[in-house]
This record gives structure tokens, sequence and C-alpha cells, in this order.
């Protein structure tokens, strides 16, 4: 951090994911886990597709911070519920105007105990209802599985056959991404049912968020 503070904030290691539990689909779930495909872009996470990356990026996992910068925004904000750490590292950038880095020379070991199909399911749903109701803290990553069910259901109605090829196409990427990152054919069945599970739960608990958010906003902008 101090040979490059000049224009970075934060350095953060490369993250390595490994399951809780011995279960054998646990192992899978581990790995799928790290799939910019699977719960979103992260660069942080070691995956094949970001194989040893070292550079400036949006966010990072835990990570090396000077101590007066994080006095000077008051750290963490203890209000918010979820996504503390986005809201964090958005005050520090536009505090000293610097970015966030990765560096492969740090590493890191991530724990998974979401690491069965109900578990890793609930954890998608979970973040999902955060991710709609606190609009303020939101990517577009964020709202892409909504995004993308909204344009397959309008799409699905003008025409069944184009429905359908999505979601074939939609199928062959859940196992293409599922593959590289556990090279198994096992990998190419399960990443199928894993990965739809998991987008079909994060995008009810996306609606199910958005309609709370503005239910709560209405509330409040009736008083």
């Amino acid at each position: 951090l101090k040979n490059c503070e000049e224009t970075v904030c934060a350095v953060g290691p490369l993250v390595s994911v490994i399951p809780q539990s011995d279960g054998y689909f646990s192992k899978y779930i581990s790995f799928f886990f790290l799939s910019p495909f699977f719960m979103g872009p992260s660069k942080y996470k070691n995956s094949f597709f970001n194989r040893n990356f070292e550079g400036t990026v949006d966010s990072i996992y835990l990570g090396f911070f000077k101590t007066e910068d994080l006095l000077s925004i008051g750290g963490f904000n203890h209000e918010l519920e979820r996504k503390q750490d986005i809201d964090l590292f958005r005050r520090l950038k536009e505090l000293t105007g610097k970015n966030l880095f990765i560096s492969n020379s740090l590493k890191a070991q991530y724990i998974l105990k979401h690491d069965t199909v109900y578990g890793i399911t609930k954890r998608s749903y979970i973040q999902g209802t955060y991710a709609g109701s606190d609009i303020g803290n939101i990517r577009m990553a964020h709202i892409i599985p909504f995004l993308a069910l909204v344009f397959f259901v309008i799409i699905s109605i003008f025409s069944f056959r184009a429905g359908l090829t999505i979601f074939l196409f939609y199928s062959l990427m859940s196992a293409f991404f599922g593959f590289y990152e556990k090279r198994n054919f096992l990998s190419l069945p399960l990443a199928i049912v894993i990965f739809s599970l998991v987008h079909s739960s994060y995008t009810l608990g996306n609606m199910i968020g958005l309609v709370g958010s503005f239910f709560s906003t209405t509330k409040r902008d009736s008083y």
C-alpha cells in the first residue's frame, strides 16, 4: 500500500474459495462460486477467468487500508443492514480520489458456509432482497438477473421458439462457466441446475426487495 499510495487507497488479496463441509456437491458449489456468471463478476475471486489478476477494481475482500482514511470517513455505516463494504468503498474513493487495488502477491481463502444447494439458494435470495431494497448502493451487476428475466418473459410472450432458444443458450452458458471452474463432466448438468436455482432465487429476492422498497418509500412520503 505504501509503494502505491499516490494512486491507491486500499489493497486487497486474490481469494480462493473452499467449502465448509466435505459434501460431494459442496466442492462443486465452491468452484461455481468463483465464476463471474454465478453471482456476478468479482475480480478479487481467483477464478479461471481472473487467474492471478492484478489491477484496479471496484471492490476488494478484506484488504489493507490507511487508518487515517477510515477515521476521516467514520468507518462503516452501522445503520446499513447489508452492503456496508460497498458503501465504505464508495465513500473512501470519493474522499481520496484514489482506487482500490488487487495484488496477486496477496492470497486469502474464503470458507463458504452456504455450500449446499439449499444454503446457496437461500443466500442468493437474501442477497437479492437487499440489492432490491438498497437502491442507493445498487450496481448494474446486481440487477442483471432481474432485467434478464424481464427480457426473457417479454420475448417468450411474443415467440415461444425465441424464448426456448434463449433458455437453451442460458443453459449452455451455465454449463460452460461451470465446467471451466471445475473440469469434470458432472459439472455440466450440475451447473445448469445450480446456476438456474441461484439466479432464480436472486431474481425473486430482487422483486420482493424492490416492492418492499417502493411501499416503504410511499409510506414515508404519505406522512
